[in-house]
C-alpha cells in the first residue's frame, strides 16, 4: 500500500515550479505506473507541454500528482488566481502557491482508451507514449487556465491546434 504523506520535488527546468505528490492509500485502484514513474513523467513532459517563452510567467504554482480525481473524470485541475488576475499586491506576505493537479488514474484510464482506438497513426505508440501525450495535453490545458484562459477559450485553442496538426505540442 502506498505510504501516506506529502512529498515535494523540484522540476529541474524551473525554479518556481514544484512537483508534489499527495500520497494516499489506493485500495481499489490499479495503476500501470508507480507514482514515482508518474511524477518523473510529469517533470519530463512539462518542457514539451509549455513552450519556453511562457516559463517566466509561471510563478508561485505547484504541480501535484494525485491518484483519483474528485468526481471521477477530471484529468487535471487548476486552482488559484490566474496570472492576469493577480494585482500589484499579489504575493505580499505569505502567499500559498496556486496548484495544478494531475490525476494519475484518470490519465492512465484515458491513455488506455486512446491506445485501444482504431486510429492507424497511433498503432505504433506504446502505453507510456499515450500516457505522456495525455499528461502533456493536460499540463498545457491547466497552464492555459493559469495564464487566464477560461474553459471555452482553452477548448477553442485546442481545436485550432488539432486542425493544424493532430500531434501539435504546447501552446
Amino acid at each position: 500500500m502506498p505510504e501516506c504523506g506529502y512529498f515535494l520535488r523540484k522540476i529541474p527546468t524551473l525554479r518556481t515550479v514544484v512537483l508534489a505528490t499527495l500520497r494516499q492509500p489506493c485500495f481499489y485502484t490499479t495503476y500501470h505506473m508507480t507514482r514515482q514513474e508518474f511524477e518523473k513523467l510529469i517533470a519530463e513532459e512539462f518542457p514539451r507541454a509549455v513552450p519556453e517563452k511562457f516559463h517566466h510567467l509561471l510563478k508561485n504554482v505547484a504541480f501535484l500528482a494525485d491518484g483519483e480525481a474528485p468526481g471521477g473524470d477530471l484529468l487535471g485541475l487548476y486552482h488559484g488566481i490566474s496570472h492576469v488576475d493577480r494585482g500589484d499586491w499579489y504575493g505580499v506576505g505569505g502567499t500559498l502557491p496556486d496548484t495544478i493537479t494531475l490525476y494519475q488514474k484518470t490519465i492512465e484510464d484515458h491513455a488506455t482508451h486512446l491506445q485501444h482506438t482504431d486510429k492507424l497513426k497511433d498503432v505504433s505508440m506504446s502505453y507510456e507514449q499515450f500516457v505522456r501525450k495525455v499528461v502533456r495535453e493536460t499540463i498545457w490545458h491547466e497552464v492555459a487556465h493559469y495564464l487566464g484562459y477560461d474553459e471555452d477559450q482553452v477548448r477553442g485553442r485546442e481545436a485550432k491546434l488539432r486542425e493544424r496538426s493532430p500531434d501539435t505540442e504546447g501552446v
